[in-house]
């Protein structure tokens, strides 16, 4: 299981909204989940950002879910309040993560 925080946020928006979405996700995962965050900021502290299509978004917090886990989705007003991102509490087991790419990357 890790420890890591991972953050997946929706492939289509621009590289700096991957950035900025990820960050809003970040924040209101540690306003949700205040003692989590306390542990992972101690524990591990490490932050992987990576990017999916909406589908696949959905279906990690499905798949979390059946694990019992808990997440946190982030809803961009300036995108009609559509999901941006998912941030995913330390302690999941999900292989899926290891075929996405990392955000913030030019794919050229």
């Amino acid at each position: 299981m890790s420890e890591k925080l991972y953050i997946v946020v929706d492939e289509r928006l621009p590289i700096p909204q991957q950035g900025i979405q990820a960050a809003h996700a970040l924040s209101a995962w540690a306003l949700a989940h205040p003692g989590e965050h306390a542990h992972w900021a101690e524990v591990d502290n490490s932050l992987v950002i990576l990017k999916a299509p909406i589908q696949t978004i959905s279906a990690i917090t499905w798949e979390l879910n059946d694990q019992g886990k808990s997440w946190v989705v982030f809803r961009e007003p300036f995108y009609k309040y559509r999901i941006t991102a998912v941030a995913l509490t330390p302690g999941h087991d999900l292989p899926m993560l290891k075929t996405l790419p990392l955000a913030l990357k030019d794919p050229t």
